[in-house]
């Protein structure tokens, strides 16, 4: 009877042991939103001179350089393209030719005077994740009498990243 008093407390102890030890599981979604980011990091100020007096802009200014940032997310690869802008400044008509480079493709933002105004892939193939190129402006101009001194000369470079 003892043993079958002991057996019985044991079932017991075990059955309520049961009923306290219960468990559920719950599901966590994350949603990851498609992000995308591009970033200049500053504005660039480039000078025309005529090193030696001979009436031309022979020492086109390529010292400006500024940081082009740039990523996403997404599983398929982005382009960055560039447009440019018109002589925002409103300086005179000129015969200057700008350009920007990130060290393997070069944009033409305005060729001897005329303004490009149509956008062009600059970096293409950008594989998810996060990467910055230096990117390196150029200008020249033919003549004094193309590109007067004095004009405001402001042109606007867009980069926008996007599907390719």
């Amino acid at each position: 009877m003892k043993r079958f008093s002991t057996l019985l407390i044991v079932v017991a102890l075990l059955a309520a042991g049961s009923l306290f030890a219960q468990n559920d599981a719950h599901v966590v979604t994350v949603n990851a939103a498609a992000n995308q980011r591009i970033d200049v990091d500053l504005d660039v100020t480039l000078d025309l001179t005529d090193g030696d007096s001979d009436g031309l802009y022979d020492m086109p200014d390529t010292d400006a350089s500024s940081t082009l940032s740039y990523g996403h997310n997404g599983s398929a690869a982005k382009k960055i393209t560039a447009l440019g802008g018109d002589n925002a400044g409103g300086g005179d008509a000129n015969d200057m030719t700008l350009t920007v480079s990130d060290g393997t493709t070069t944009y033409t933002v305005v060729n001897a005077g005329v303004t490009n105004t149509t956008a062009a892939d600059f970096i293409t193939g950008i594989a998810r994740g996060n990467d910055t190129a230096t990117l390196t402006y150029s200008v020249s101009a033919a003549t004094f009498a193309g590109t007067p001194a004095g004009g405001a000369y402001v042109f606007d470079v867009t980069f926008t990243i996007t599907n390719p």
